[in-house]
């Protein structure tokens, strides 16, 4: 397992690049969700836009996330393990945010 601390500074871009089934999308998945993953792709479930990729359990389009960080440079994310905040939430609650895109 690799721990990492993120921070969110102006101007910069985080980009993912990796073969197929590296988990890119669990990746993204776990941190805009703010829990860990089962093991078997929960994370990466909210990411999934087509009906095809919820029966395949692949992603194959391209999707926009949001992450939002408080005034400490903690990520802004629900209290409620496994819930999502909206993206308007997200903005309420942030000082500074950054968007991502998977796919």
């Amino acid at each position: 397992m690799v721990r990492f601390k993120l921070q969110a500074t102006k101007g910069r871009s985080i980009l993912m690049l990796e073969i197929v089934d590296a988990g890119k999308s669990t990746m993204l998945g776990v941190l805009v969700k703010g829990g860990l993953d089962d093991g078997r792709g929960k994370a990466r479930v909210n990411l999934f836009r087509h009906k095809h990729e919820v029966e395949s359990g692949r992603t194959s389009s391209v999707g926009m996330e949001i992450m939002g960080f408080d005034t400490r440079g903690n990520v802004v994310a629900s209290s409620v393990p496994g819930r999502k905040l909206s993206w308007e939430e997200i903005g309420r609650r942030s000082v500074r945010s950054i968007a991502s895109r998977c796919g």
